[in-house]
């Protein structure tokens, strides 16, 4: 029998809302989300595909309230292939909502989703914790391009891009390139840059136009660095560490720019840590779980618990739909969810310690504790699951028990 606690039960019901249509899109709305579609302005509606409505639920501003996206389409346009699309984002607000951002024609128009070659390209929505998705499918190749932007100083800012082989993070001014000639190593570039100014979702004009031709209005590029790597494989071969605290080895791996702990941490804290149920075993294959404050100060010297924008790189390293399989170890998983540990990461599904000190879904889940908060009583989370291929974000309260990866420091 599948059992979440608390913490997996929030996890769960965030994932949907990353990958699902809210209940608008599957029949009847409810109320909230009628009084919505009544703010739509004049001469728009609000748009569908085959029926579903493109209207999308979660957390937008990390206050842990449900915000809503909708897709909004020019309904005046006289030739339908000319409508404008547009997106309209609320922000919960006590019992009701407040318009938090409008763009009548950041989407571009119907008539441009017919791209000629590649077939037939179709804009949705996802909606994570305090991230919005917006992606564009290519049916002919079964392709997307992925833009995620983040509520920050009061507006939705684009924080990365993905697309084929190119990947940017906005945040860590970082961008990946990746080659792989047939019967050749495969190579990466990555590039570092600066931002010109950052590309804002409420100053979109079309964002069929908004892609790596166009991000050079944006960002000023450094000089790049090309390491070549075996095909289908960038992390280093595995190195050791040994923690001076306790004598304990960790296996280390290199991957992209960044060196990580291959193993969780499994240093005996004084108070903020335990063994998933009391069993000393578990800390042996899993490492321990810890409150937040407690990892935040658990990693040995010259290590640290990395930020959220040090995981994305790591996301976005292994790529942002299949890093979950690309990261999870070759063993361990239950029902058949073991992954393909291309990078030496070797993640495990060590399961959460909830606040009321039950433990649940060690081989089944696995969460790591980024250093970045999202709120007084809540941090940012990453988290792994047996039946899925990404690795997703949440925030979950800072007395959770959760396993902890150290990042070697830079200057290191």
């Amino acid at each position: 029998m599948r059992v979440l606690g608390r913490a997996g039960l929030r996890a769960v019901a965030a994932a949907g809302a990353v990958l699902a249509l809210s209940a608008a899109g599957a029949g009847a709305q409810t109320a909230d989300e009628q009084k919505l579609i009544k703010r739509i302005p004049a001469g728009y509606r609000l748009h569908s595909i085959d029926g579903e409505k493109q209207m999308f639920r979660g957390d937008l501003n990390g206050d842990g309230a449900d915000d809503y996206a909708l897709i909004i389409k020019e309904a005046a346009a006289a030739d339908e292939s000319d409508a404008n699309r547009g997106v309209m984002i609320f922000f919960k607000d006590g019992d009701d909502y407040k318009l938090a951002l409008e763009n009548r024609q950041g989407l571009g128009t119907k008539g441009e989703e017919d791209c000629g070659n590649c077939g037939y390209a179709t804009i949705s929505f996802g909606v994570g914790k305090g991230n919005l998705y917006i992606y564009i499918y290519y049916q002919k190749y079964n392709a997307k391009k992925t833009y995620t932007f983040r509520y920050k100083n009061s507006e939705f800012e684009l924080i990365g891009w993905d697309f084929d082989m190119t990947s940017i993070n906005f945040s860590a001014k970082k961008k990946l390139v990746k080659e792989c000639p047939k019967g050749k190593k495969c190579t990466e570039t990555w590039t570092a840059f600066t931002m010109k100014e950052p590309i804002l979702l409420r100053k979109i004009v079309n964002i069929h136009t908004v892609d790596d031709n166009s991000f050079a209005g944006y960002i000023s590029e450094a000089t790049a660095e090309t390491a070549p790597t075996d095909a289908g494989t960038t992390g280093a071969a595995a190195t050791s560490f040994t923690d001076s605290r306790d004598g304990k080895a960790y296996k280390i791996v290199k991957i992209g720019n960044q060196t990580w702990m291959a193993e969780n941490l499994n240093y005996q804290t004084k108070t903020g840590a335990w063994c998933y149920g009391g069993d000393e075993s578990n800390c042996k294959k899993y490492g321990r779980l810890y409150d937040w404050n407690t990892a935040k100060t658990a990693c040995p010297k010259g290590w640290r618990l990395p930020s959220i924008d040090e995981w994305t790189e790591l996301v976005t390293v292994a790529g942002s739909s299949t890093a979950g399989k690309k990261l999870k170890s070759k063993s361990g998983w239950d029902e058949n969810g073991n992954g393909t540990d291309d990078y030496g990461f070797s993640a495990l599904p060590g399961g959460f310690r909830d606040t009321d000190g039950g433990f649940f879904n060690v081989g089944k889940y696995g969460f790591w504790w980024t250093a970045s908060e999202s709120g007084g009583s809540s941090a940012f989370t990453r988290r792994m699951a047996y039946g899925e291929a990404i690795v997703e974000e949440y925030n979950d309260d800072k007395g959770d028990g959760y396993s902890a990866r150290c990042v070697q420091d830079a200057n290191k």
